[in-house]
């Protein structure tokens, strides 16, 4: 395969690759922002149930 023929297969395809990546980092970002928020508002009342 010759560099022509990658960079058109690229492209070409770049939208294959690129949009579900995009989603599947937003979600998996927005999944552990909430996990890292729901552990701390945790963390947070143990404290304040704790005195």
């Amino acid at each position: 395969m010759g560099l022509g023929n990658i960079a058109r297969f690229i492209k070409q395809y770049w939208a294959v690759g690129t949009f579900p990546t995009l989603s599947a980092l937003t979600i998996y970002a927005d999944w552990n922002h909430t996990r890292l928020w729901k552990k701390k508002l945790a963390e947070e009342t143990n404290l304040k149930l704790s005195y």
